[in-house]
C-alpha cells in the first residue's frame, strides 16, 4: 500500500460525505465473497451523493468461510464514518474511510472533534493551500536557558525562557451548544540526555503554565527513574476558554530555593511576581493519570503478550476504565485486554481484534490510558515487534505450495527466493509448485500469485480463505498497473518484485501489518511486514521482527535469544526483586548470575541485592540447539546516607590488598569477600574501594545490609560490588556496629581449580602514625619465589616514608622512598630485585619516618613462580609482641593428606631484641616433641620442613601444634603446605598467643 497525505486522499476524491451504515450483505461472486456496505448520508463535503450510497467491497463471512483481502477495511452495522470515493471505489483503500466514534475521529492516532474536522476539510475545500488542520500543536516543550547554558530545569523563575506554542479549535463556536469546552493535552519532554548529570532521582519537579487564560493548572511530577523515554512534563488544562489560538509560557521549577506554597503565592516571592494562579487542592494532589512506564517496552500483538503498565492516577477499580494502543492511519486506538488494574500499576495484553470489522494490530506507537471516571493519561510510547493474526496452515512443518502467473514467469526467480526467506527461518516452506493461467483471485484450492490491475495506490494485494483458526488458501496479486523490477537495485519509480512478495507472503503466514512510524527508521519502518511501500527501495531481508513472528507461529530448530526484564525498576539495598525471562525460541534452561556472587537456575527468580552499586546482572539460557547470554546493569540504590572518607564510624576495618587485575605468568588474580554480622538487629556496612595508585579523597561508597546473625559472602568483589576490572587496590569498612570480616585473594586457574590466600581485615587502630615502625618479615628473592610489597595510606594528605630491606643480622640491603597520595594504595612488584642482583634467602623490610598526621599499613605478598600460589604476611608492630614469652602456631606437619598431597610446614623467626633463648615444644597424638635454640638480635632464622629440621624423632607422617617459649617476645611466620613436584601450593599461618 502506498501512504497518501490527508490532502492528497482529499483532493483524489470526488465524493466525500460523512454517514452512517445502515445495512450490510457477504455474498459469494465468482470465488469471492463480498460484501456491500449500504449508507444513509448525514451530509455531503465534496461532490454530489444521494440521501443512500451504496458500496461494493471485497471480503466478508459467508457461512463458516471468511476471506480477508488486505488493506480492504471491513464495515459494520450502525457504524459512522467519513468516506473518500473515487469512481464508487476508496481511495487508498482502507486510508479512504475515517471512522467516526462518538462525534470523534482519529487523524494518526490523535482524537479530534468531527465538527472541526469537517470544518477543516471545507475550508481546504475552499483554499486548496490550506493545510487540514493547520491549527493542530505539531511542538512540544523543549529546553529552558538557564546561565547561558542548555538544560532542563531553572532555579528561579527570572532564568526561564518562554516556549510558546499554539493550541485551539477553528469551526463554528457554538458547535456544540455552549460556546466553549474544556480542553485538555498533556504536554511530555522525553529527552533527558543532556540532563542526566545533573538530575536528582529523589527530587520532586514542578512545572508552571501561565497564559492569557484567568485558570490554569499547575501539575507536579515526581521522577523516580533516569532513562531517554521517562515522562518528566507537564498537564495543561484549560477551562472556559473560548475558540481561538492561545500562547502558553511554560516553565519549570526546582524544590530547594523556594518553597511550594511560596511558588505558588507570587506575593511571597518577589521573582515570581506577575504571574496569576489559582491554587486547587485538587489539582495539588496530583490528580489526573500519568503512565510513567511499560515494561516491557516492546511485545508482540496476537500472542497474549502480557505488559505493566505503571504510573499513578489510574483509580483503584476498572469500570470503564480501557487500555488503548496506536492502530493505523484513520482509525481509532485498539483496546488491549486488560488482566489486573490498581491505582499505580495495570496488566494489558498486546491487542489484535476487528475494527469496523478489518483484522486491526497494534502497532508501534503511542499507549493511553483512561479510567474509570474517564479521565485520559498521556501518551507513551511502545513498539510491537509483531503481530499475529491467530489462523495458522495445519500440521507440524507445513508446505505450501504457490503457482506464477504465466504473464510473470519470468519473475520466478524473486518470487521463489522470497518464499525461501520465510520458509529458511522456520518449521515451514513456501514452495513453488509451477505456473497458473489465472489473473484474477478466487478460491480454487490453489494458492496462485498473479498480475493484474489492483487501482493506482495498491501495490500488491494478499487474499486468503480460513475456517476458523485454520488456513485454507491464499492468492496474491501484484499491481499491473505499477512499475515493477528484479534488479539488484531498483530503479526510482519501480518497485522490486521480492520486496513486495515477501510482504504479502507475510500475510500468507497471518502476520498483520504494523503502521508505526516513529521517525527511527526502523519500528515499523524498518520491517518487511510495515503496511506501506514505496518505489525505488529494496527490502529483501527479514527485520529481526518479523522473524520471529514466523517462529512464534511454526517454530524453529535454533539456539535461544537470552533477554530478561526485573521488577521494581527502583531498587534499593534489601528490596526483593522479580527478574522475568523474557528470552525467545524456546529455551528449556535458564541460568542467573546476579552480580554479587549468587546465582540461580529457577526460570523466573527473585533476589535480594545486599549492596549499593551497580550489578552485573546475565542470564544464560540453552535449549537443545545452542546457548545464549545477555548482561544487564541493574543499579541498587543504598537506604541511607553513606559517609565520606574523612568521617569514619565506630568500626573501622582495611582490607589492605584485593584484585580483579592479570598478573605475571599469566596469573588472574581475584579477591572474595565474608561479612558476618552477630548483633540481634540488621547492620548497615560501608565499603571503599581504594584503588591503587589513585587519590581517593572522593571515592563513592556503597552501602552493604547484613541481615541479624548472618554471614554475607560476596564473590569477585571488585567486579560485583565496585564494577571495576582489570584493577587492585585496598578496601575500607565502616559501620556503627560492630562486624567480622575476612577475605580470600586468589589466583583462578578455571578448571585446574585456584590458589590463593586469606587476607586478614586491619583495624585502623593498628596502623602506623608517626614515629612508629613497621615489620614485613619472611621476605625472598630467588629463582623459585618473588616478593611483592604493598602499602595504604588512610589519610587526607600525602604520607611519605621510607622501606628498609634488610639481610640475616641487619645487614642493609637499600631504602626505596615512598610517597602515597590521600587514601590511596600502591603495591610494589619484586622491589628487592631492584636493590641487589644477589637471590635473597632471609630477608625483612622495616617501614620508617612516616609523615606526620598520617597512618599507613603494610603488606608482603611472596608468590611461588613455579605455581604462582601466594602467602600474605601482614606487617607487624613492635607492640603486637612485647613481652608475649609464649606463642602458638596452631598446625605444623609432614604427613601424607588426601588426595595424594604431601604436607609440610616452615617456620621463620626474627629477634629485635638482645639475643634470647627458645624453647619449641610440639604437641602431636604420638607425644610431645622438644628442642632449644638461640636466637642473635636482628637475626632471621628459617625453617624449612620445620618438623624434619627440629624434631627429626617426631614420626613421619604427624601434625599438631607448635609452642614456642621465649625470654621477650619474637616476630614468627609459618606457612604449612602441599609439595607437588617441586611447587608448593599452602597458607600463612601466624603466630597466637
Amino acid at each position: 500500500m502506498i501512504e497518501m497525505p490527508l490532502e492528497e486522499i482529499f483532493k483524489k476524491a470526488d465524493i466525500v460525505f460523512y454517514g452512517k451504515v445502515e445495512s450490510i450483505n457477504s455474498f459469494w461472486e465468482d470465488g469471492n465473497i463480498y460484501t456491500n456496505v449500504n449508507f444513509k448520508v448525514f451530509e455531503v463535503i465534496k461532490g454530489e451523493a444521494k440521501e443512500y450510497f451504496n458500496l461494493k467491497v471485497m471480503g466478508g463471512t459467508v457461512g463458516e468461510i471468511t476471506q480477508v483481502v488486505e488493506d480492504v477495511p471491513f464495515f459494520s452495522k450502525e457504524e459512522e464514518a467519513v468516506l473518500f470515493l473515487e469512481d464508487g471505489n476508496l481511495v487508498g483503500q482502507f486510508q479512504g474511510k475515517i471512522s467516526v466514534y462518538e462525534n470523534f475521529v482519529y487523524i494518526k492516532g490523535k482524537k479530534f472533534h468531527l465538527n472541526d474536522f469537517i470544518d477543516s476539510l471545507k475550508k481546504n475545500l475552499k483554499d486548496p493551500n490550506h493545510p487540514i488542520f493547520s491549527y493542530l500543536i505539531k511542538t512540544k516543550p523543549k529546553v529552558v536557558n538557564f546561565n547561558g547554558g542548555k538544560r532542563y530545569f531553572s532555579s528561579n523563575l527570572s532564568n526561564a525562557t518562554a516556549i510558546i506554542f499554539t493550541a485551539g479549535w477553528e469551526g463554528e463556536v457554538d458547535y456544540d451548544g455552549d460556546g466553549y469546552k474544556q480542553y485538555s493535552k498533556l504536554y511530555w519532554d522525553t529527552d533527558v540526555s543532556d540532563r542526566k548529570s545533573t538530575l536528582n532521582v529523589y527530587e520532586k519537579i514542578y512545572w508552571r503554565v501561565s497564559g492569557d487564560t484567568q485558570w490554569v493548572l499547575l501539575y507536579q511530577t515526581e521522577v523516580r527513574t533516569i532513562k531517554s523515554n521517562d515522562p518528566d512534563g507537564v498537564s495543561i488544562s484549560i477551562e472556559g476558554a473560548e475558540h481561538g489560538l492561545y500562547d502558553f509560557k511554560i516553565e519549570v521549577f526546582r524544590e530547594g530555593q523556594n518553597t511550594f506554597d511560596d511558588y505558588m503565592d507570587p506575593s511571597n516571592n518577589s521573582e515570581i511576581s506577575g504571574y496569576k494562579f489559582e491554587k486547587k487542592e485538587e489539582d495539588l494532589d496530583g490528580s489526573g493519570a500519568v503512565i510513567v512506564e511499560i515494561t516491557p517496552d516492546r511485545a508482540s500483538a496476537g500472542t497474549d503478550s502480557e505488559i505493566k503498565i505503571k504510573g499513578i492516577g489510574f483509580e483503584d477499580t476498572q469500570g470503564q476504565g480501557k487500555v488503548e494502543f496506536f492502530y493505523q492511519y484513520g482509525e481509532p486506538l485498539i483496546k488491549g485486554s486488560v488482566n489486573s488494574w490498581s491505582n499505580e500499576s495495570i496488566m494489558c495484553e498486546v491487542p489484535i481484534g476487528i475494527i469496523n470489522k478489518y483484522a486491526a494490530s497494534a502497532s508501534s506507537g503511542p499507549v493511553k490510558v483512561t479510567t474509570n471516571s474517564l479521565i485520559e493519561s498521556n501518551e507513551y510510547d511502545f513498539r510491537v515487534t509483531f503481530s499475529y493474526g491467530r489462523v495458522k496452515w495445519s500440521g507440524t512443518n507445513p508446505v505450501v505450495n504457490f503457482y506464477v502467473g504465466e504473464n510473470i514467469s519470468n519473475w520466478t526467480d524473486a518470487i521463489s527466493k522470497a518464499g525461501s526467506t520465510w520458509s529458511k527461518e522456520a518449521n515451514f516452506t513456501l514452495s513453488y509448485a509451477g505456473t497458473t493461467s489465472n489473473t484474477n483471485v478466487s478460491r480454487n484450492n490453489k494458492n496462485e500469485i498473479m498480475f493484474s490491475k489492483l487501482g493506482s495506490n495498491t501495490i500488491g494485494q494478499a487474499s486468503y480463505w480460513s475456517s476458523g483458526t485454520k488456513m485454507e488458501e491464499c492468492d496474491l496479486v501484484l499491481n499491473s498497473d505499477m512499475k515493477w523490477s528484479t534488479e539488484d537495485s531498483t530503479p526510482s519509480g519501480y518497485f522490486d518484485v521480492e520486496t513486495i512478495t515477501l510482504h504479502e507472503m507475510g500475510h500468507w503466514l497471518n502476520l498483520r501489518d504494523l503502521y508505526g512510524n516513529y521517525g527511527d527508521g526502523e519500528y515499523d519502518m524498518a520491517k518487511v511486514m510495515y503496511g506501506f511501500g514505496s518505489t525505488g527501495k529494496n527490502k529483501r531481508n527479514l527485520h529481526r521482527d518479523d522473524r520471529d513472528g514466523i517462529i512464534y507461529i511454526y517454530g524453529a530448530s535454533i539456539p535461544p535469544e537470552s533477554s530478561f526484564n526485573y521488577e521494581p525498576k527502583l531498587i534499593y539495598v534489601g528490596d526483593e526483586v522479580s527478574f522475568y525471562s523474557s528470552s525467545k525460541y524456546n529455551p528449556s534452561q535458564w541460568w542467573w548470575d546476579f552480580g554479587d556472587g549468587e546465582t540461580s537456575a529457577v526460570q523466573n527468580p527473585k533476589h535480594k541485592f545486599y549492596s549499593s552499586g551497580v550489578h552485573k546482572v546475565k542470564l544464560l539460557t540453552s535449549n537443545s540447539y545452542g546457548t545464549s547470554e545477555i548482561t544487564k546493569n541493574v543499579v541498587v540504590l543504598p537506604k541511607t546516607k553513606i559517609p565520606n572518607l574523612n568521617s569514619p564510624k565506630n568500626f573501622n576495618y582495611i582490607i589492605p590488598a584485593s584484585a580483579k587485575a592479570f598478573g605475571q605468568n599469566q596469573t588472574n588474580w581475584l579477591t572474595d569477600l565474608s561479612i558476618l554480622n552477630q548483633n540481634s538487629e540488621a547492620i548497615y556496612v560501608y565499603a571503599f574501594f581504594l584503588m591503587s595508585g589513585g587519590d581517593n579523597t572522593y571515592a563513592n561508597g556503597i552501602e552493604i545490609l547484613i541481615p541479624s546473625l548472618k554471614m554475607q559472602k560476596f564473590s569477585d568483589v571488585l567486579y560485583n560490588l565496585f564494577s571495576q576490572s582489570n584493577n587492585f587496590g585496598g578496601i575500607y569498612f565502616t559501620s556503627d556496629s560492630n562486624f567480622f570480616i575476612s577475605s580470600r585473594t586468589y589466583n583462578d586457574l578455571g578448571d585446574e581449580g585456584t590458589y590463593g590466600q586469606f587476607i586478614p581485615p586491619i583495624n585502623l587502630d593498628n596502623f602506623l602514625k608517626e614515629n612508629e615502625e613497621g615489620y614485613l618479615l619472611n621476605l625472598i628473592q630467588n629463582k623459585n619465589f618473588r616478593t611483592n610489597v604493598g602499602f595504604v595510606n588512610f589519610s587526607s594528605v600525602v604520607s611519605n616514608f621510607n622501606l628498609n630491606f634488610y639481610k640475616e643480622g641487619g645487614i642493609l640491603i637499600g631504602t626505596i622512598p615512598l610517597s602515597l597520595k590521600p587514601f590511596s594504595h600502591i603495591q610494589l612488584l619484586s622491589p628487592i630485585a631492584s636493590l641487589t642482583n644477589e637471590e635473597v634467602e632471609n630477608c625483612y623490610a622495616v617501614i620508617s619516618q612516616i609523615t606526620p598526621s598520617t597512618r599507613i599499613t603494610g603488606y608482603a605478598s611472596i608468590v611461588d613462580n613455579n605455581s604462582s600460589d601466594p602467602i600474605f604476611v601482614p606487617m607487624k608492630k613492635i607492640e603486637e609482641i612485647e613481652g608475649r614469652k609464649h606463642q602458638i602456631v596452631p598446625v605444623i606437619a609432614k604427613a601424607k593428606g588426601a588426595y595424594g598431597t604431601d604436607w609440610r610446614s616452615d617456620l621463620k623467626i626474627f629477634n629485635p631484641y638482645q639475643a634470647q633463648n627458645i624453647l619449641f615444644k610440639f604437641y602431636t597424638p604420638n607425644g610431645v616433641y622438644e628442642a632449644t635454640k638461640t636466637i642473635n638480635q636482628n637475626s632471621l632464622i628459617s625453617y624449612n620442613d620445620i618438623v624434619s629440621s627440629l624434631f627429626p624423632s617426631a614420626p613421619e607422617n604427624v601434625s599438631g601444634s607448635l609452642h614456642i617459649y621465649t625470654d621477650n617476645g619474637l616476630f614468627l611466620t609459618s606457612r604449612t603446605y602441599n609439595f607437588v613436584e617441586g611447587k608448593t601450593y599452602g597458607q600463612f599461618i601466624p603466630g597466637v598467643g
